[in-house]
């Protein structure tokens, strides 16, 4: 058993050069991915031994559910379910920010076919009667959970052109990653030359790979501010803060389309970028601050909307 230990003890500090040293060239996409999936394991395997300290293991087969957990933990490694080098991991993140934008599309894009939400003639959200007329705010307080559960949110006239922008912004946002991926790709055939030839990296295969870290991080900072950014896009919506959002989440896009399209070193030398790629990045430039003003716009239209419902009232 000791043996066994500090053959385990060897292989952990092994990995923790790998994962951990900056000369290896972990990245950090892949770092992500072991460190998650190891942790796991640890966590396992130190339920698995308090129970046997405590005699819990002992009662109704705990022990032998605590190693089962351990061996599935476990076999999510050795059946190299974890993505194997940097460009896996960093291509499996990338698609999983892309898909998690379709499926924001594809959820709002439903509550906006739906059609708007009947309102009062002051502007309130209501119910339509067998008449077709709307009821008022206050009779329609006691069903709005049932609505909430029922998944009956429905935008306001009013708020159909943000919403419509906005998922507009977030398919920009998949094609914004897109091009993430296809850049990436562009200057990793160029990086596999030293490995094919199995020759120590330059000072400038050294400034690619900082170029794609950096740019891997510009993406994930779009793909996780999405869920900030969706979250805001439910009925009804906030119009205080929406704007905030829209400008936020245009500037990560605005600044990632910015460093594909300067495509810099940290040398200041310039990266031979393939034109496909370059014409992407122009048009999701374009794209980025034409649906960021149509947001903003449909917005301030909304909030002119409601001074003239209030002076009504």
């Amino acid at each position: 058993l000791k043996e066994d230990l500090m053959r385990g003890c060897n292989v952990v500090a092994t990995g923790c050069v790998l994962v951990h040293e900056r000369s290896v060239g972990c990245s950090r996409a892949f770092r992500k991915h072991i460190k998650q999936n190891c942790r796991a394991v640890v966590e396992a395997i130190l339920q698995m031994v308090e129970s046997f300290y405590d005699g819990s293991a002992l009662v109704d087969h705990l022990g032998a559910q605590k190693a089962a957990v351990v061996w599935e933990t476990c076999g999510v490694i050795m059946d190299k379910k974890v993505p194997i080098g940097n460009r896996n991991a960093i291509r499996r993140d990338l698609f999983t920010y892309m898909m998690e934008c379709q499926e924001t599309m594809e959820e709002f894009t439903k509550t906006i076919e739906r059609g708007p939400a009947v309102t009062t003639e002051t502007g309130e959200k209501g119910k339509k009667t067998e008449e077709g007329d709307a009821e008022p705010q206050d009779k329609e307080d006691e069903a709005a959970w049932d609505e909430f559960a029922d998944g009956e949110q429905l935008y306001l006239e009013k708020e159909i052109p943000i919403a419509t922008a906005c998922v507009a912004l977030v398919k920009v946002s998949r094609g914004t990653i897109n091009l993430t991926l296809q850049a990436m790709e562009a200057i990793g055939s160029v990086l596999t030359e030293f490995l094919v030839n199995e020759r120590d990296p330059t000072p400038k295969d050294r400034a690619r790979f900082e170029w794609m870290e950096r740019i891997y991080g510009l993406a994930v900072k779009v793909g996780d501010g999405m869920t900030d950014f969706a979250t805001h896009l439910y009925p009804t919506l906030d119009l205080k803060a929406l704007p905030d959002q829209i400008q936020i989440h245009s500037q990560r896009l605005s600044k990632l389309i910015h460093m594909v399209l300067e495509s810099t070193l940290t040398d200041k030398s310039k990266i031979v970028m393939p034109q496909e790629v370059l014409e992407l990045a122009a048009n999701l430039k374009q794209a980025t601050a034409a649906r960021q003003n149509e947001a903003l716009q449909a917005v301030a239209a909304a909030k002119k909307w409601d001074k003239k419902s209030k002076k009504k009232k």
